[in-house]
């Protein structure tokens, strides 16, 4: 099926869909491929192999689909299952599960789980798990409750941006392996703008010193109040052998 121009459909239940200019759906989409252009707004759950959608996109319900790309403005009231998400843009998603993860431009979203992430510009969720993580901050100030991954890597690029993890609560970060380094414009060396590294001890209470409960060293990171790294400092205390930093 493919429609153009503005046009109202009750459902939409085919093979292929394409729709391009102004689009209502007032339930939802069920084919193989969802290709939407333009502005589109679906009242119900979408469910794909391949979803593609250009402009300003609103969907009420969830988002089912092998591949997601999307460019321009997307909103997602409900949740995200795929395997692969690609954004540009400003998207606004409820949970996202997915393989891999790719966004450049402001992301918000509940709760993120996947195995790669990679972003681009500034995002804001409650919680992000990922075995490898990476956000290139700029354009503005991004806040995420806690981020656990086995490898987390943020870099300042050339514009202006900042990561606050847990704002005025008690946020968490989780990490096998932590990086944190600034780029400037024309620096190309590696390294040579990294901030300063600082190991520390803090036990916890009443176990011993810098050890679990159970004596094993705790590889956990828990971010004393607020964790920053941008405009002010990023600081991080390990429960076992704690680290902090400082830009």
């Amino acid at each position: 099926m493919s429609v153009v121009g503005p046009t109202n459909l009750s459902s939409v239940d085919c093979e292929s869909f394409s729709a391009a200019g102004a689009t209502k759906v007032d339930d939802g989409v069920k084919a193989r491929t969802v290709s939407l252009k333009g502005t589109t707004t679906v009242g119900g759950d979408v469910k794909t192999e391949e979803f593609s959608a250009k402009g300003s996109t609103n969907v009420a319900g969830d988002v089912t689909a092998g591949e997601i790309v999307t460019k321009g403005s997307t909103r997602v009231d409900g949740d995200l299952r795929t395997d692969r998400l690609e954004t540009k843009g400003s998207s606004k998603f409820g949970d996202v599960n997915a393989e891999t993860v790719s966004a450049k431009g402001a992301l918000a979203v509940a709760d993120l789980v996947a195995n790669e992430v990679d972003i681009r510009g500034v995002v804001s969720a409650n919680r992000i798990h990922a075995d490898e993580f990476s956000l290139e901050m700029g354009g503005g100030e991004s806040t995420v409750e806690a981020i656990v991954g086995g490898t987390i890597s943020v870099e300042r690029g050339d514009s202006k941006g900042g990561l606050d993890v847990g704002g005025g609560s008690k946020g968490r970060l989780d990490a096998g392996t932590h990086r944190a380094h600034e780029r400037r414009r024309g620096d190309r060396r590696e390294g040579s703008n990294r901030p300063r590294f600082s190991r520390r001890r803090r036990p916890r209470r009443g176990t011993r010193r810098g050890r679990g409960r159970d004596g094993r060293a705790d590889g956990r990171t828990e971010l004393k109040r607020t964790g920053r790294y941008g405009r002010g400092a990023f600081s991080a205390a390990r429960t076992s052998s704690g680290f902090s930093t400082r830009a």
